[in-house]
């Protein structure tokens, strides 16, 4: 199997991770704390879920293997999530419905194809992993800029006070 893309997917991926701290350090955000602590946790989860995919196959783990933990492993993502953007404390993260709309359903399907493609579908295996790769790196880049993005509104804001 040609494995190129899934080395692309990891440094992207390490990328990413080297962003978020770079976001952690900045300090200042119009979110809550817990809102911050929300998108941190999602970004830090969603970008390490994708390096540890990427260098699986990479390092010789077989597709199957890897693509069984990367499910359970959405699944449990996905459960968070939707505890944290449905459940009581939505009012304290303030999600963006638009992106909650969006990506939660998304989720569910790509989860739901990789676990399709695991015991139905195995010729699709390869395809549905990175596409779930490749969904996690754009939930992890959206949790990036919604940070960065409230941090230089918060930092405008108490500029011009």
């Amino acid at each position: 199997m040609d494995y190129t893309n899934l080395q692309v997917l990891a440094e992207v991926s390490v990328t990413l991770l080297g962003f978020s701290g770079i976001t952690a350090i900045m300090g200042y955000s119009r979110f809550a704390q817990k809102g911050v602590k929300y998108r941190m946790q999602g970004l830090l989860y969603g970008s390490s879920l994708a390096f540890i995919g990427s260098i699986l196959p990479l390092v010789g783990i077989p597709i199957l293997p890897a693509a069984v933990g990367m499910a359970a492993s959405l699944s449990a993502a996905v459960i968070w999530a939707g505890q944290n953007s449905f459940g009581r404390s939505r009012h304290e993260i303030s999600p963006n419905p638009a992106l909650v709309w969006t990506f939660f359903p998304m989720a569910i399907m790509a989860n739901l194809y990789l676990w399709w493609s695991i015991f139905a579908s195995a010729e699709q295996l390869l395809f549905a992993y990175q596409l779930q790769i490749g969904f996690l790196l754009l939930v992890a880049t959206t949790y990036f800029a919604r940070l960065v993005s409230s941090a230089f509104s918060a930092k405008e804001t108490s500029d011009d006070d």
